[in-house]
């Protein structure tokens, strides 16, 4: 497992996370969710060992972070960032291929190039393998770093954990896109991998998470599985933002639907109707 434990985190003056705690088991997608500037990528930062908290632990496999060797780390817990760049003109399936790195005269290199690309068509990107990635589209360019974490992961040993840490993977996606990358990560939770990530679509939470984590301004606002968490009452407690429950019998759950004003709607309506 992988868990923060009371974390507080600060950039000069700010206080960017008071007192967070999170747990990631493995086997279970765990859902960050919060507005703009709640402190989400700062968790997840912190729980990658980028950021220092000033207080607090975080503990992988029940040792701390900070006494993983970077190497031992690196073989068994990915990351994906929100604003990773990638500028030089290396190809998705070279991209792919940074994920294995750290597994360097481990296996094969034949073995290693077999991984990304079975990394790109478990993303979605297979057909992208010969592609210049700066040419990419955003969207493109998500699922590719999604591939180069899987192949990082990839062959770990059976009885190993593995981590996958994921900054707003479906900020640029379409719809479809979007459910087939939180169905990768589920199908890789299932396998047994902690999966933490970071989420603005709360329908999305709802739909793949095991447990919600909601931050507002740096401090916990709610977390537990989905049900108990995006209710009317913290949603709108945590983003400002009205909703209602709607029930879908065929998704097993209901979604959150938001309150528009009164005039925003009637100007929808017309808008609709053509008028």
């Amino acid at each position: 497992m992988l868990a923060a434990y009371q974390l507080t985190v600060r950039s000069g003056s700010a206080t960017l996370l008071s007192e967070v705690s999170v747990a990631v088991p493995a086997g279970q997608v765990v859902a960050i969710v919060g507005p703009n500037g709640a402190g989400k990528s700062t968790l997840l930062r912190a729980l990658a060992g980028d950021i220092t908290p000033i207080a607090g632990d975080i503990v992988l496999e029940d040792r701390p972070l900070t006494i993983w060797r970077g190497l031992d780390l690196a073989r068994i817990r990915a990351v994906v960032l929100q604003h990773g760049r990638f500028d030089f003109g290396f190809s998705a399936l070279e991209v792919a291929l940074l994920g294995r790195a750290p597994h360097a005269g481990r296996v094969s290199r034949t073995r290693d190039i077999a991984i990304a690309a079975a990394a790109l068509l478990a993303s979605d990107a297979a057909h992208l393998r010969s592609r210049s990635y700066p040419t990419l589209s955003a969207g493109e360019q998500q699922r590719v770093q999604l591939a180069r974490a899987l192949a990082q992961v990839w062959d770990v040993a059976a009885d190993a954990p593995r981590y996958l840490l994921l900054d707003e993977p479906t900020s640029a996606l379409d719809l479809a896109h979007q459910h087939r990358t939180l169905q990768c990560l589920r199908e890789w939770a299932l396998r047994g991998a902690g999966v933490l990530v970071v989420l603005h679509d709360l329908n999305l939470a709802a739909i793949y998470a095991d447990r919600i984590l909601v931050l507002r301004g740096g401090r916990p606002a709610a977390c537990g599985p989905p049900a108990q968490v995006l209710t009317p009452g913290v949603v709108e407690a945590a983003f400002d933002v009205r909703v209602a429950l709607v029930d879908v019998p065929e998704l097993g759950h209901p979604l959150l639907v938001p309150h528009a004003p009164h005039a925003r709607r009637s100007a929808s309506r017309r808008a609709l109707r053509g008028q």
